[in-house]
């Protein structure tokens, strides 16, 4: 029973690799890199020459402080920065690319062999998620640690590494949770679209709505919203992170149903 689960889940793994999957996640991550990098290193030294140079053309409702509220000059909130841009553009990325897999499989027929080889619909499911959630979450751990290296040597290093590497694997842990949950949730709707759309509203609006509520830290959402401020109780997540592994289960539980009563010939 393992060695024919771990046979799909290198099946899957070549299928990552081969879908350049990686390649994306990646080019993603160092876009989004790239772009907070660059508009906290030069955007507000511009904003200064404008308002000096032309400061008619500068509103009198911004200011400096503003600016360097949007574009900090330390550690800290600059990893704050790049973490929310991580939980804004690139969880989209990742719900977009695989809220059709197993749908997609299923409809070109690509479970027939394997299932009437013996491989179970389930274990088909599991490693899909497992393999994309990995997929994507080990990117963002990779990429965090290089944005904390790379932004300590021109920003105030006012956050230990120690910190940022526990605050990268909490990030990578959502987005795992993320990309999980949208491949589970698939299989109970027959348009996946629903299933990216529901993901990109949670992920989009629940951190933010949710932590103007005292109650707001007992969500699994909270998971963002902790890495986004950089807070350093890490006390704090331990009922978001069992409470997300609980959900993945419980969803699994009811996929694994649902995949296996699934017609699956063309």
């Amino acid at each position: 029973m393992m060695s024919s689960f771990m046979c799909i889940i290198k099946k899957d793994f070549r299928e990552y690799m081969r879908g350049k999957k990686c390649i994306i996640f990646s080019a993603a991550l160092f876009a989004i890199g790239a772009m907070v990098i660059l508009t906290t290193m030069f955007f507000p030294t511009l904003f200064s020459v404008l308002a000096e140079k032309v400061p008619d053309i500068i509103s009198d409702s911004i200011s400096l402080d503003s600016i360097r509220y949007l574009f900090p000059d330390n550690l800290k909130d600059s990893m704050g920065m790049w973490a929310s841009s991580i939980g804004t553009f690139y969880s989209i990325l990742v719900v977009l690319m695989v809220h059709g897999l197993i749908r997609k499989e299923i409809k070109r027929g690509a479970w027939i062999f394997p299932v009437a080889s013996g491989y179970k619909k389930d274990y088909l499911m599991l490693s899909k998620a497992l393999v994309y959630g990995l997929g994507s979450a080990l990117p963002v751990f990779i990429f965090t640690n290089i944005f904390f290296f790379l932004a300590s040597t021109f920003l105030d290093n006012n956050l230990s590494f120690l910190r940022a590497l526990l605050s990268s694997t909490v990030l990578a842990f959502a987005i795992f949770g993320i990309a999980t949950i949208t491949i589970l949730t698939s299989v109970f709707f027959k348009s996946s679209i629903v299933t990216a759309l529901s993901m990109i509203g949670i992920v989009m609006v629940a951190p933010d709505v949710l932590s103007l509520f005292s109650f707001g830290h007992y969500f699994p959402t909270y998971l963002l919203t902790f890495v986004y401020t950089m807070e350093s109780d890490f006390r704090m997540i331990i009922m978001p992170v069992v409470e997300l592994i609980s959900i993945t289960g419980i969803i699994y539980f009811f996929a694994a149903k649902k995949v296996v009563r699934m017609e699956i010939s063309r």
